[in-house]
């Protein structure tokens, strides 16, 4: 209640445990990619399992659509409320900035002891803190900010968010939604139209801010469609058939192509934009349709999802420190599945170590902040898959993770 004894017109929005699940998913492809990349170039493995991991890197798409979707659904259910902008604002600000500049903190001070380790940044890093990451490397086609540049995903995000919020807020649902469908056909336009004019630019077509906003736009897209005639049960059929379409159209496509590379010409084109509509439906099957909820609401998976962001950030680094660092190689010897595995093991040891670390003393404080800008719910949450008795209780944020 408020002071003056009138109940808060602002409710707790309904929490999906199933989505974490999909978020735990997400990082975990991606985190796998990278172990199977470091074991293929530090210890010379190279079989099927070891292919086949290197599509984790479609993580990332994963982490889009969800972004997308979480993101609009906040963003469209508070344009009734005040304080729109400060509060999607500042609660983006306090998930977000304190982990991503704490590391940038720290490389700036450590940067002559990464020089050491030959994980040093290129490229100037004051486009990091004004998140250009994927900017600069789309421009010059080169990896250039070494240890970070996975960053390029984080920049991404954060210029969704810079532009977003005010589509949502000015136009009607049905408006934002055709907006969705154009930014979906404009960006796969762009990645073929990059290609053929600059076949030499793979990267850009891969971080480019306009060449990746497909993912977040069908996420966006799928959150509008829940807030129409028949919620988001009316998708549950859609999202079989579709997801079955992309399902057998991406497998088709990457056994064409015969890599896992994402820079490859075809899957950076038309496998974009299969990826967005597989796990598109792969979302609304997750929140809706029971056997797959139940998968994604196992702990284990749940438990990766809340500590994915941390996990994003922090892996890379310690990967690349544990694994290609000299002095580690001088300490572990000769390469042999022994060392590698023993090797592995320690990175992720270290990495889930950090990250929990990095959540519990420094990220986790400034969260308790974000009770001061609060969300508004939406009325009638449908999120409840269709064999469950009760509609998902309610919970304190709308799931962990960047979103």
């Amino acid at each position: 209640m408020s002071q003056g004894g009138q109940p808060h017109m602002v409710r707790e929005r309904p929490h999906m445990p199933a989505l974490d699940g999909l978020r735990g998913i997400a990082v975990l492809l991606v985190i796998v990619d990278h172990i199977c990349a470091s074991i293929a170039g530090e210890f010379g493995v190279d079989n099927k399992f070891i292919k086949l991991a290197h599509f984790g890197w479609s993580g990332v798409d994963l982490f889009f659509v969800l972004s997308g979707f979480l993101i609009t659904g906040i963003l469209f259910d508070a344009k009734p409320g005040p304080n729109y902008f400060k509060n999607f604002y500042a609660r983006r600000a306090l998930r977000i900035f304190p982990l991503y500049y704490l590391v940038l903190v720290l490389f700036l001070v450590l940067t002559p002891v990464l020089t050491t380790l030959h994980l040093n940044a290129r490229e100037n890093p004051a486009w990091l803190f004004v998140y250009g990451t994927n900017f600069v490397m789309a421009a010059t086609g080169d990896r250039a900010f070494g240890t970070l540049d996975h960053f390029w995903s984080l920049a991404v995000e954060e210029h969704f968010y810079l532009v977003w919020p005010a589509i949502v807020f000015f136009f009607r649902r049905r408006t934002v939604m055709a907006i969705a469908v154009g930014a979906m056909a404009l960006a796969f336009a762009a990645r073929v139209a990059a290609l053929d004019f600059a076949p030499a630019h793979y990267l850009a077509v891969y971080v480019a801010t306009p060449m990746r906003m497909d993912s977040l736009a069908a996420g966006a897209f799928i959150a509008l469609a829940a807030r129409g005639p028949g919620g988001i049960g009316a998708l549950v059929k859609p999202a079989f058939a579709i997801g079955g379409v992309a399902l057998v159209l991406f497998t088709g496509l990457a056994i064409a192509r015969d890599t896992p590379n994402a820079l490859d010409p075809g899957l950076s084109t038309f496998g974009y934009s299969i990826l967005w509509a597989l796990y598109g439906s792969v979302l609304v099957l997750s929140l809706k349709w029971q056997p797959l909820n139940t998968v994604m609401n196992t702990p284990v998976l749940r438990w990766f999802g809340k500590y994915s962001y941390g996990m994003y950030v922090w892996h890379p680094i310690v990967f690349l420190i544990v694994m290609h660092a000299d002095f580690v190689r001088a300490l572990r010897g000769p390469a042999t599945p022994l060392t590698a595995t023993v090797t592995v093991v320690v990175a992720v040891v270290l990495m889930l170590a950090v990250t929990l670390a990095s959540w519990h003393l420094w990220e986790k404080q400034f969260l308790k902040l974000k009770a001061r800008f609060p969300e508004r719910a939406p009325p009638l949450p449908d999120y409840a898959p269709e064999a469950a008795s009760q509609v998902l209780p309610p919970g304190s944020i709308a799931a962990p993770g960047t979103e």
